[in-house]
């Protein structure tokens, strides 16, 4: 069956249908691997329009990013519902999974990274002590 036509050249398509139960995940992860060395696709991209926003759909999506990586590739999240993907920013898997808002963000910052306030300067009360 050819990819559909949205798809980018090197890219392969995994669609992961939910809900997922305990013995779907290496299933999964045994389609995935397929996908890799079938068309080596340096981005597999998974539809998850049907993937319900649960603990086992988290866990399910990281060990298929865990074994697209250990192939040297990455996954890409397709059709994401919005509650799934504040699932994965509580859990903090959104700048690990790419196809959720946060990971495909252009210079997104963690907070320590935030810039400071412009003219503010510290002052010494010369009231208070040393320290």
């Amino acid at each position: 069956m050819p990819p559909p036509p949205d798809l980018e050249r090197g890219t392969g398509l995994l669609v992961v249908a939910g809900p997922i139960t305990d013995g779907d995940v290496p299933a999964l992860i045994e389609r995935l691997t397929a996908v890799i060395v079938g068309i080596d696709a340096d981005v597999i991209v998974c539809d998850v329009s049907t993937l319900p926003p649960r603990a086992r759909s988290i866990e399910a999506l990281a060990r298929l990013q865990l074994t697209a990586r250990r192939h040297n590739r990455h996954i890409r999240l397709r059709h994401l519902s919005p509650c799934l993907e504040h699932l994965l920013e509580l859990v903090g898997l959104a700048d690990v999974i790419a196809g959720t808002a946060r990971s495909g963000e252009q210079g997104h910052r963690r907070p320590e990274d935030r810039e400071h306030p412009l003219r503010v300067q510290e002052r010494v009360d010369r009231d208070d002590p040393p320290v």
